[in-house]
């Protein structure tokens, strides 16, 4: 075999090779009360749920190997911005009623996005605003730190860890 295909294969068992959703799941998922006699509609709902989770794989591969130029049509596509959104549950869909439990992962996971977000903010503005920007981003670390500890006294079982991100603008002291 080739160095061309092993590379091939390896990515084509690894990104792409995934069960199907099938018809019948998203029809399920999207109006399961016209289906009364499926007595598995979790495994239709775990059907859509890993065909997706293999979806984000390959995104995450795509988003990691492609050249800024093409990376960007992705997260510039409405598409990218509507799940955005979508996740944020500022879309217009909305999620269904969330449960209390559901409030709070959301709110975990905006919470650890904003982080992220601060982290790329201090990472690429110009040195001129270093300054403003330690000033700024200690206090505001210190408080999603506050934000997501108070959540996870809370609701201890169901939030996933907050993955601290570092931000090496405020280690400087002025």
């Amino acid at each position: 075999m080739t160095k061309q295909s092993e590379t091939e294969e390896c990515m084509w068992a690894t990104y792409i090779v995934r069960k199907k959703v099938s018809k019948r799941d998203l029809g399920v998922i999207i109006n399961p009360k016209i289906y009364p006699k499926n007595k598995k509609k979790d495994r239709n709902y775990n059907n859509g749920v890993e065909h997706t989770i293999e979806d984000l794989k390959q995104l995450h591969f795509m988003l990691v190997h492609l050249k800024p130029l093409y990376r960007n049509k992705i997260l510039h596509s409405d598409q990218f911005k509507n799940v955005m959104a979508q996740v944020m549950d500022i879309g217009v869909g909305k999620f269904n009623e969330y449960t209390k439990e559901e409030k709070d992962q959301s709110l975990a996971f905006t919470v650890q996005m904003l982080a992220f977000c601060l982290k790329v903010i201090a990472l690429n503005m110009p040195k001129e605003f270093e300054k403003p920007l330690v000033n700024q981003m200690k206090p505001l670390n210190d408080l999603i730190k506050a934000i997501y500890s108070h959540m996870k006294k809370n609701n201890e079982k169901t939030l996933p860890p907050f993955q601290d991100v570092g931000y090496p603008i405020t280690d400087i002291e002025y």
